[in-house]
């Protein structure tokens, strides 16, 4: 179980961490962090279902990541109008 989770968050939390510049705020991500274990573990203590429910999580949230092969789709900064001005 704890490496379905590392394997699940590594990359989204070392990509925070490296956006990052000031110490203080990486060193505040991991406090919100652990604040946000804590409270799963007590939910899951509390709702039992809800632990099935942040395994299936986790088991989905790298294949989302990861995402079709080779078509990457960009937001544009500025989308076009849905409308051609004549």
């Amino acid at each position: 179980m704890v490496w379905l989770g590392q394997r699940a968050v590594t990359p989204v939390i070392a990509g925070a961490r490296a956006r990052l510049s000031d110490r203080a705020a990486r060193e505040a991500l991991t406090v919100y962090l652990d604040a946000a274990s804590l409270l799963l573990a007590a939910l899951v203590a509390l709702l039992h279902p809800l632990g099935y429910v942040a395994v299936a999580l986790l088991v989905l949230f790298p294949l989302a990541r990861a995402g079709p092969r080779g078509s990457e789709v960009r937001r544009a900064a500025h989308p076009a109008p849905l409308m051609a001005s004549p």
